[in-house]
């Protein structure tokens, strides 16, 4: 009996060992996030701009996708440091943005293509609208809405590039890091939204799958955000989010699981995760119910046992955030239809969140720590691409990095529950394959689509 008993206690110290063995450390991942810390405060010199070397045409876009990596580096860690680096980055863009050095506001001269112009206006607005949310500075405020209008002077209104779009985003930012919901804010974006009613659903019938999902993100913050500042979204902008979930639901499903088909199929999980997390609501269920089916399809691409593979993704998504490719080689390669090997982290992302709406198998729930040890090198980086596929590779597998770890060490630092609850939505509304690249694409072929722009 006594050594049944032990045999049976020794067994269960052994499980507990590799259940804890595969759990990641917050020490491992703080330190890997303050190596990158270090490794971009090495690209920036001390009045903001960021050294040739790292982008020698010294374009707008090189200096706000530091300013990005710093801006996550300072969610995760929460550190003066990193708020020094942001601060010093962001008073450069938005000198460069009121003189409208790098960019072009109103897309009324020759001085960029009409495509480079529109990366730089949706990477530098993004950026803003984050520095924003993290400092309640009013001059990025002034400068994001001044992008956000140049957009829309170019190519309409739309739920993604919209002023409403870039608070509802500087809301959720400062509700993550612990501050007050920017209830003003949030008070004009159902305003913008409700005037713009049949614009969302032109946008939506225009975009196809893509046009919904980006859609369905757009209208799910919208109401998170309503929530959290006490205030009331208008019936038919909720009617409206519940036919966009079933929109999503049915197009998805009629979709085979394939590899070829992982952008669309990824998209779809994330807006629909989005949706679930307005768990207030009824038709959230809808929403959270499928998210659970598609991400078992889903996990049986995205890894084999220990090994996170390598999935597509289109070549917007990605090639934006490296300053050394060209705007005409990433033309050239998204005419082609052009695909870059990804270990994605979006679904590890979209598990975390949808597990505190739905029970989660085994071989689910075990995603999000295997994620995070893999990409947790303390010297160096993970290779998150295809090896060769981009000029500069550290740097954007160190941004794709930051952005994944930062949110991690974010809920892990949050001091409540209700905090936690807000902070681990962090990727799904800021990952740069979100708020940046699937805004990107998205606009890029609404304004194609619609004769805007000039490649």
């Amino acid at each position: 009996m006594i050594k049944s008993l032990l045999a049976s206690t020794i067994a269960f110290i052994l499980f507990l060992t590799t259940v804890y063995a595969q759990e990641p450390s917050v020490r491992d991942v703080r330190e890997t996030l303050m190596g990158d810390l270090q490794y971009v405060m090495g690209l920036v010199a001390q009045d903001g701009s960021v050294s040739r070397e790292f982008d020698t045409s010294g374009s707008l876009r090189g200096q706000v996708l530091v300013g990005l990596m710093a801006a996550n580096l300072h969610i995760g860690l929460g550190d003066p440091q990193s708020l020094d680096l942001l601060d010093r980055v962001a008073d450069r863009v938005n000198y460069r943005i009121e003189s409208e050095d790098g960019v072009d506001l109103g897309f009324d001269s020759e001085r960029f293509s009409d495509f480079e112009n529109h990366i730089t206006h949706l990477l530098a607005a993004d950026f803003l609208s984050t520095h924003y949310g993290l400092t309640k500075d009013l001059r990025s405020r002034s400068n994001l809405l001044s992008l956000a209008e140049s957009l829309e002077k170019r190519v309409g209104w739309t739920p993604a590039t919209s002023k409403a779009a870039y608070l509802l985003q500087s809301s959720r930012i400062s509700r993550i890091t612990g501050g007050a919901p920017l209830t003003k804010d949030v008070q004009e974006s159902i305003r913008e939204y409700t005037q713009h009613y049949t614009d969302i659903i032109e946008f939506s019938a225009r975009g196809g799958l893509e046009g919904l999902t980006t859609s369905l993100s757009k209208l799910s913050l919208l109401i998170k955000a309503a929530r959290e500042a006490g205030l009331e979204v208008p019936d038919e902008l909720v009617a409206l989010w519940s036919v966009h979930i079933d929109y999503v639901v049915n197009q998805t499903r009629s979709m085979p699981i394939t590899p070829e088909n992982y952008p669309s199929l990824i998209s779809s999980l994330m807006a629909l995760v989005g949706a679930a997390e307005n768990n207030h609501l009824e038709y959230s269920k809808v929403a959270a119910d499928y998210a659970l089916e598609l991400c078992g399809s889903i996990a049986k691409m995205w890894r084999a046992g220990d090994r996170i593979l390598f999935l597509p993704a289109n070549v917007l998504n990605v090639y934006p955030l490296d300053p050394k490719v060209t705007v005409e080689e990433i033309v050239t390669e998204a005419r082609k239809g052009g695909r870059i090997l990804v270990t994605d982290l979006r679904f590890p992302t979209a598990l975390l969140i949808l597990e505190r709406y739905v029970e989660l198998p085994r071989e689910l729930s075990s995603a999000l720590p295997l994620a995070i040890s893999k990409v947790s090198v303390k010297n160096g980086y993970y290779q998150l691409f295809e090896e060769g596929s981009l000029r500069s590779e550290e740097f954007v597998n160190r941004l794709w990095r930051v952005n994944f770890l930062a949110t991690y060490l974010a809920l892990q630092r949050a001091p409540a529950a209700q905090i936690r609850n807000e902070t681990v939505d962090v990727l799904l509304f800021r990952h740069p394959t979100f708020i940046i690249v699937l805004t990107l694409l998205l606009s890029l072929a609404f304004a194609r689509r619609a004769g805007l722009l000039r490649w």
